[in-house]
């Protein structure tokens, strides 16, 4: 089973050509696959897994009002027969095999991201995988809008954007190994993550 978050690149910054609103999505599942059936979707998700995996179910997780109004005007009407949506107000949905969370640890300081994916972790069965996509500190330091992002997120959380180093000291923290990590492009790293015995 799977689970995902997948946010839509920041208005400030450009999406490389082709690219639609949560591009990461179809990117992640090129680069990652899974023999997944069904996939618990915490409610920051958008849909394009949905669509790029059509034998894909999907339980959406989130606060009742937040269910009302992605059910009724955020997903996409094609993806709403195989989308269930479950009232819950635990930000890690529980009962998946395999997590996907997309650019969530980019919001959190460093102890409420070890947290969350402590979390993350205690939800997986002990074969389970949490697969970890984050935007990371850019190849290029005079990529102003990467500067200033991650200056907004400094200001506004604290978090700020992250080196590859420390998002992986961040996921041992949290009681995970790492079992690969690997470039999905501009400026994202994928992880898999396993729960440590």
């Amino acid at each position: 089973m799977c689970a995902s978050v997948v946010r839509p690149v920041p208005r400030s910054r450009t999406r490389p050509a082709g690219c639609r609103p949560g591009w990461p999505a179809p990117t992640t599942g090129r680069r990652w696959t899974s023999s997944a059936r069904r996939a618990t979707v915490p409610a920051r998700s958008s849909t394009p897994l949905v669509k790029e995996f059509p034998g894909l179910q999907v339980r959406l997780a989130a606060l009742p009002s937040v269910l009302g109004v992605l059910g009724g005007q955020i997903l996409d009407p094609e993806v709403l027969p195989r989308v269930e949506l479950v009232p819950q107000t635990h930000p890690m949905p529980s009962g998946a095999g395999t997590l996907l969370l997309c650019r969530l640890l980019e919001w959190l300081p460093d102890e409420d991201a070890v947290l969350t994916l402590a979390e993350a972790a205690a939800a997986l069965p002990a074969d389970g995988a949490l697969v970890l996509v984050e935007q990371v500190e850019a190849a290029d330091p005079d990529d102003i809008d990467a500067v200033l992002h991650h200056l907004r997120l400094t200001a506004a959380f604290g978090s700020g954007l992250r080196s590859v180093k420390d998002v992986t000291a961040l996921a041992e923290r949290a009681g995970l190994a790492v079992r690969s990590c690997r470039d999905v492009g501009w400026d994202h790293r994928l992880w898999v993550l396993a729960p440590t015995a």
